[in-house]
């Protein structure tokens, strides 16, 4: 059932077994596992039926390592922020879930094993076929996938493309007779009651300043996203001083991403490079797929590695910084809105700016890029370690609606530059080896590094209360019947996408409710 909370009666009180707040993938995944049974299920989604992006609502403050304006990396509306994601499937790997020294705080409460049962539910729910991503596996179905890098160190393994979106699940939940969605329907306050309780008697919502409601349910699950969750938890803090979940001072901390980071340049030793890689998506029997160049499990966990992968995509790679600055400060000043960063967004235009220039020329030209051959930028992606200075804290302003805004405190440390650093000398040395080329690596203080909109970590997952917001069942520490779903539940960021994990993690939360 989907209702416009906007309509309802100024004040009223709905009533329901579970409250889901957030109708994103994590919202969705966790209310269709109730969907036909007798537990009455609320989800309430701030936006209207169709994902938007620009939301005033979300604006808010950046003042650690530049990023994307706040408001511009999430999606509003049902389905969140899979309104706008690419679709790229792999899973974590058992590594990703183990304690490793070299990564402070690293590991899970969970094990992969433990996780594999709903990560084969997350795959159907996904709409992606195969846990096994290898290459060996895909050729079967694609003889012409290529093995590039097969070697011990470093190697080629194969994505899938989900086709779960935004609007994907609408018409079950819209027919579904026990779980009903309210849109236009923003929670502005977690109402906590402390002394004997320790839990949410009801949430408060709003519609507009004007108009809004409430909604008590036995248990609460909290799915709007890491900036958010946290955002939320920190801003409820009646009854419970420093915001709910938060007495170890822990809400909002270990915010991470998938960071990028461009290194060098990569001087490629065969023409056909790009297509033995496979870096696009492609059509087969078995679903859509492209592949991927990332260092050995093996190699990793003998190092103690964060997790990699290699970006060998000419066309794609040049000036994606100078276009991305161009076009912020262009979009800023045309709406006479603040620009925040001016420096770095220069520095990235100025960087780029022999390949903006040739891009403009081949435009005009009406050519393709150069032949593939050409060096080109070579583009490192990675997950980032765990790190508690990083974090979403309160500002002082509000929103429309009474909310204070969140301000991001994003860092990226020297080990995370220290990894990358060493995870590119292996890949240089194989590529050397194979034949295919080597990179030429830039001194460390011109590397341009940005993020991919996943939002990581700031409701941390551990036993003990005094390391992590909510424990391994992903109940918030102290409090007896509020749940977070989503990446912020993530100790690590990993570097497989978070999308299946943040499936599988609502599957399994399900389960447990």
């Amino acid at each position: 059932m989907l209702i416009d909370g906007s309509l309802l009666p100024v004040g009223c009180v709905l009533e329901a077994d579970i409250c889901v707040i957030g109708s994103g993938i994590a919202g969705i995944t966790l209310a269709r596992e109730f969907d036909g049974l007798a537990q009455r299920v609320i989800i309430l989604e701030g936006g209207g039926m169709e994902g938007t992006l620009g939301s005033s609502l979300y604006r808010g403050e950046i003042t650690g390592h530049p990023y994307f304006n706040l408001e511009e990396s999430r999606s509003r509306g049902f389905g969140g922020s899979a309104n706008c994601w690419g679709g790229f499937c792999r899973m974590f790997d058992p590594l990703d879930f183990e304690a490793r020294a070299a990564i402070p705080e690293s590991g899970w409460p969970l094990s992969f094993e433990e996780l594999l049962p709903y990560y084969e539910k997350a795959h159907r729910i996904c709409g992606v076929h195969s846990m096994d991503y290898s290459l060996e596996h895909w050729r079967q179905i694609a003889p012409y996938l290529n093995d590039v890098f097969m070697g011990e160190e470093v190697e080629s393994e194969v994505l899938q493309k989900s086709t779960f979106y935004g609007q994907t699940y609408r018409d079950e939940l819209s027919a579904s007779k026990n779980v009903s969605v309210y849109y236009n329907a923003t929670v502005t306050r977690l109402v906590y009651v402390g002394e004997q309780q320790h839990r949410i008697e009801q949430v408060e919502v709003k519609s507009s300043p004007e108009a809004g409601f409430h909604v008590r349910a036995q248990l609460f699950v909290l799915a709007s996203g890491g900036i958010e969750n946290a955002r939320l938890l920190l801003a409820s803090n009646t009854g419970a001083p420093g915001g709910l979940g938060n007495q170890h001072d822990l809400v909002g901390r270990y915010f991470m991403e998938h960071i990028s980071v461009r290194v060098g340049m990569f001087h490629p030793a065969i023409q056909d490079l790009q297509q033995r890689h496979f870096p696009h998506w492609h059509e087969t029997d078995a679903g859509t797929i492209k592949s991927s160049v990332i260092l050995s499990q093996q190699k990793r966990r003998q190092e103690q590695l964060l997790r990699c992968f290699f970006e060998l995509s000419p066309k794609t790679s040049h000036a994606v910084h100078g276009r991305k600055a161009l076009s912020y400060l262009r979009r800023q000043l045309r709406e006479h809105r603040q620009v925040h960063n001016l420096a770095y967004h220069l520095r990235n235009i100025l960087l780029d700016s022999r390949y903006l220039l040739r891009e403009t020329h081949e435009r005009r030209e009406h050519r393709r890029p150069g032949p593939q051959q050409q060096p080109f930028p070579l583009t490192v992606s990675a997950e980032q370690a765990p790190n508690p200075e990083s974090r979403v804290v309160l500002s002082s302003p509000t929103d429309a609606l009474g909310v204070p805004r969140a301000r991001l405190e994003w860092k990226i440390s020297e080990l995370d530059l220290d990894h990358i650093e060493r995870s590119v000398q292996i890949f240089s040395a194989e590529a050397r080896r194979s034949g295919l080329g080597h990179v030429a690596v830039s001194p460390r203080w011109r590397w341009p590094v940005w993020g991919h909109h996943h939002h990581i970590g700031t409701t941390r997952m551990h036993d003990d209360p005094r390391h992590g917001v909510v424990d391994r069942h992903c109940r918030l520490h102290g409090v007896a019947n509020l749940y977070v779903a989503g990446s912020s539940v993530f100790p690590t960021a990993g570097a497989g996408t978070v999308t299946l994990l943040i499936t599988a993690l609502s599957v399994r939360l399900a389960e447990h409710l």
